[in-house]
């Protein structure tokens, strides 16, 4: 037997079964363990679900875009933040849709503004 056959003992099947004899799998403990070593960590998981709202925010920032005709969210101005109901435009302090009316503001009711 060459030098170099006997040095190897099973080199390469060691390493992919290193709980075995060369060409027999690991033991169940072994390959239970590199189960748990491949399953998603708890930080993976949150970085996929940050990164899916994200993206899930800036589609819905793009169609607000769109719904205010603006070609790109770079284009929207203060000018397009208006609420819909008079409740929201009170606690937003942003004119109600369709009016440059802003409820609670104590200048628009003198009408100074």
């Amino acid at each position: 037997m060459s030098k170099r056959a006997s040095s190897n003992n099973g080199g390469f099947w060691r390493q992919l079964f290193p709980g075995g004899k060369a060409g027999q799998p690991a033991s169940a403990p072994r390959a239970a363990s590199n189960e748990i070593r491949m399953a998603p960590t708890v930080e993976q998981a949150a970085g996929k679900r940050l990164a899916n709202y994200l993206s899930v925010l800036t589609l819905e920032t793009q169609a607000l875009a769109r719904a205010c005709g603006k070609s790109h969210v770079n284009h929207l101005e203060p000018e397009d933040l208006v609420a819909l109901t008079v409740e929201a435009a009170a606690m937003a302090r942003v004119p109600l849709a369709g009016t440059d009316w802003i409820p609670g503001n104590p200048a628009m009711a003198r009408g100074d503004a």
